[in-house]
């Protein structure tokens, strides 16, 4: 599947298959409602790890990628490789888009993919 054609009914069933039979819940929880509180649901991962109690940055992307994995895997969706031909996939593709220039101190950001903040929100994931 290409992930820009992924519906917000494609990440329900996908948040319900984590909830069902993944790991992580709590921490991807703890991570969405963080990211879909911040304006344009953009957040660095130096933000995400102070929102979410981790000591820095390593651990918000590590449980970051995680998520984005599972999603993937469920998805079927293959992301690009971080370099090519490392065959290190960027997982977190699968849950958000990026800009490396819209931070204010020039951090990495993510963005949260709409269909999937409607998807959070239509489940009342993020009370």
């Amino acid at each position: 599947m290409k992930i820009e054609d992924a519906s917000e009914k494609d990440f329900e069933n996908a948040l319900l298959h984590i909830r069902d039979h993944g790991k992580g819940l709590d921490n991807l929880l703890l991570m969405v409602k963080a990211q879909c509180q911040m304006p344009e649901h953009r957040i660095t991962a130096t933000a995400l790890a102070a929102a979410c109690g981790w000591n820095d940055y390593s651990s918000a992307n590590l449980h970051y990628g995680t998520f984005g994995r599972q999603v993937a895997q469920y998805l079927d969706y293959t992301p690009p490789a971080r370099k090519p031909g490392d065959g290190k996939p960027k997982w977190w593709t699968a849950i958000s888009t990026s800009d490396a220039t819209g931070a204010e101190n020039g951090q990495f950001e993510f963005i949260l993919r709409p269909a999937l903040a409607a998807a959070l929100t239509n489940m009342n994931w993020l009370r």
